[in-house]
């Protein structure tokens, strides 16, 4: 997330979010203790993501933007060579079984996925905030556009916001 933040907005930036984290959170990341691959609880996730927007003064429009080069950057290389032989909503459905990889919690069905238009579900994802809800909409809108789709639209249908533990998602593109 760090290495995104910096992509997008500088190495400043980034370096600004570090050092206005809280002294324990900044330290495991200074000395390596937390790292990209690691497992850690997900309210330390949310306290840097939390801090992302206090430092930035900026909100939404960049929290997804941080979860599109995320999943951007993990999807390149070998997927990135799948993202091209397969349709974007199999590719987007093969994705979302991916989420417990980054995640311990929750769950997240494909209910539904054609040409042109997709339909998702989250359930139980305890513990996610808004900023949360707001970056895997990002990562959607990434993996729909390595498998080729083209002006991706993204509707939040129920949910994703502060205390939810659930998101519905509908996706449509060209």
């Amino acid at each position: 997330m760090l290495a995104s933040l910096h992509e997008l907005r500088g190495a400043g930036a980034s370096a600004a979010v570090v050092a206005a984290l809280p002294p324990s959170l900044e330290s495991s990341l200074r000395t390596g203790r937390m790292r990209a691959e690691d497992w850690y609880p997900i309210e330390r996730y949310r306290e840097l993501l939390t801090t992302v927007v206090d430092v930035t003064g900026e909100g939404s429009e960049l929290i997804r933007a941080i979860g599109f080069e995320c999943s951007r950057a993990d999807l390149s290389g070998t997927y990135k060579f799948f993202g091209r032989l397969l349709r974007p909503q199999t590719l987007f459905s093969g994705a979302m079984r991916l989420f417990k990889s980054y995640y311990d919690t929750g769950e997240v069905w494909v209910v539904a996925a054609s040409d042109g238009a997709a339909h998702a579900l989250w359930k139980e994802c305890h513990g996610f905030d808004e900023n949360m809800w707001l970056e895997v909409v990002g990562s959607c809108t990434a993996v729909l556009e390595v498998g080729g789709a083209r002006n991706v639209q993204l509707r939040v249908v129920n949910g994703g916001k502060r205390h939810d533990s659930t998101m519905e998602l509908k996706a449509s593109w060209a």
